[in-house]
């Protein structure tokens, strides 16, 4: 990788930890760049997970500091979070890079829909009543899942958190994103070093990424659900459109049939 790629990776770490902490998405952002740059796919996925641990880590502290803690959900959650993240890894080293690419371009497109603001998330959410200290099967299934996913790619996993947290654990926003900084981090510890083992993480690349989104991690969590969520989203979906562009080579396709 180019030494003109590294402000490059940087930013783009800085803008991911900004993101992935208010709500989601940064990795739709992050992996198409790292594949962009030269990565092949299974090593752009492994390496995307240096920057995701790096800003979870940071986002943890910055809400610890200000007084909020994961909660009681992130104990009952810890087993089947570890196992699903350890599966989703082990398969994940396994997808050949051309199927994986695939699967990459493909949950990012499923996936921007719910990049628009939800309702309730600009403001400060609405007082929820104490939820149930035990969880069912069916939570702990869902939960088992999302974190199968999450060590499979990622991309993502942070709305799938949000929109389990919310209704089914009866958490508000704010809870409901700390709790999911805190799963990420679980999810991450446990399937990087299965990416490690196999060769397919890019040190240099998944710690410029990891020094930026431990700064936007930080920004982030200060800034959790205050205004201006829509804002970001919307320069995070134009960042995806362009990435995906980029991807298919959509200009070069272009201008060979403007040539043609």
């Amino acid at each position: 990788m180019r030494h003109e790629a590294y402000p490059l990776l940087l930013a783009a770490g800085m803008a991911a930890g900004f993101v992935n902490t208010l709500a989601g998405g940064g990795s739709h952002l992050t992996l198409p760049l790292l594949i962009l740059l030269g990565l092949d796919p299974n090593t752009a996925n492994g390496t995307n997970r240096v920057g995701v641990l790096a800003q979870n880590a940071g986002a943890i502290a910055a809400f610890i500091r200000h007084g909020r803690n994961p909660g009681w959900q992130l104990l009952q959650l810890l087993p089947v979070s570890i196992l699903g993240a350890y599966l989703g890894a082990r398969v994940a080293v396994d997808v050949p890079p051309a199927v994986l690419k695939a699967i990459v371009i493909t949950v990012i497109l499923l996936t921007l829909p719910v990049l628009r603001p939800s309702p309730g998330s600009q403001g400060a959410p609405e007082p929820r009543a104490a939820p149930s200290p035990r969880l069912s099967p069916l939570h702990q299934a869902i939960f088992f899942a999302i974190a199968f996913y999450a060590g499979f790619l990622q991309a993502g996993v942070g709305f799938l958190i949000l929109a389990a947290a919310v209704p089914f654990l009866g958490l508000d926003l704010v809870s409901a994103n700390v709790l999911k900084v805190a799963l990420i981090f679980v999810h991450t510890a446990v399937a990087l070093p299965v990416f490690f083992a196999h060769g397919q993480v890019n040190l240099p690349a998944g710690l410029l990424l990891g020094m930026g989104s431990l700064i936007g991690a930080w920004i982030g969590a200060r800034a959790a659900i205050r205004r201006g969520q829509r804002f970001v989203r919307a320069v995070i979906v134009g960042g995806i459109l362009i990435s995906i562009a980029a991807l298919l080579d959509v200009p070069g396709r272009l201008l060979d049939f403007f040539h043609g």
